[in-house]
């Protein structure tokens, strides 16, 4: 919930104090000096914990505001003062995600003839592995898809030799698990047919599937894979705030919820 927490400084209704109540706060230490913070052995557990607390009712519904601080209040003016726009554009996954309809996912020979995807994004595909026992070697599953990628064009036939080995797409109760089953994936064909030929919604489509464990140790072909199955995903340290011009900064802690003794 933390996270949620805006900076309003006239508005605010909420405030930082030492934690009353958290198992990981303990108050002996608001009492110990600076040395002994630093020179204990028992700093390698740090035991200061903070809460976020109503400085009055809040209604449901209303938004939790505090302080962030004047520093951070005044280097956010100055970001917005001085922002520029990027020269680059720039469109995140999240974006791609929430298109509506969803976008038509590229296979990777669309992805040659009309470009990739922005450089900064990814496909990932949920898939649940244990639902099937592994027949294929991984060796044959990459040597299939390598063919694939390489070809100047892929024939009827060995579309459907790659149908008959390729493993069937089946949810489950934990399939839409982030942890476990979101992997990293490459579309090779998509199925026009769809599953319900009475829509023309893009989110009907179905797709055959390169799916590449999240731990690297087992790669499938995957058919019948559903579009909702089929996320964008930002490459690590390109997401919005790894943006060259996007604003830093840390949130300010009241000076006076620290001991005297702590100041410089």
């Amino acid at each position: 919930m933390v996270t949620f927490i805006n900076h309003n400084k006239k508005e605010a209704n909420a405030k930082i104090r030492w934690s009353t109540s958290s198992i990981y706060h303990d108050n002996e230490w608001i009492h110990r000096s600076k040395e002994e913070l630093v020179s204990n052995k028992e700093n390698s557990k740090p035991r200061l914990g903070l809460d976020f607390v109503a400085t009055r009712d809040i209604r449901p519904g209303e938004e939790v505001y505090i302080d962030y601080g004047d520093a951070w209040e005044q280097a956010w003016e100055r970001h917005v003062q001085e922002w520029r726009s990027p020269l680059e554009a720039y469109i995140s996954a999240r974006d791609l995600n929430v298109e509506n309809p969803p976008i038509i996912v590229k296979t990777i020979p669309e992805e040659r003839l009309l470009g990739p995807y922005p450089k900064n994004v990814y496909l990932g595909c949920f898939y649940d592995f244990s639902t099937a026992k592994d027949e294929h070697s991984g060796e044959q599953t990459r040597q299939m898809f390598d063919d694939f990628v390489n070809a100047s064009a892929i024939s009827d036939l060995e579309v459907e030799v790659w149908d008959t080995l390729a493993y069937t797409w089946i949810e489950t109760p934990r399939t839409y698990s982030i942890r476990q089953n979101l992997h990293e994936c490459q579309v090779l064909v998509r199925d026009e047919r769809k599953r319900n030929a009475s829509t023309t919604s893009s989110a009907q489509h179905l797709y055959k599937v390169l799916v590449i464990h999240v731990n690297g140790n087992d790669e499938r072909l995957v058919k019948l894979v559903p579009r909702e199955s089929i996320v964008f995903l930002d490459r690590p340290y390109t997401s919005e705030e790894h943006l060259p011009n996007a604003f830093r900064h840390e949130i300010g802690i009241p000076d006076e919820i620290f001991p005297t003794s702590w100041n410089d």
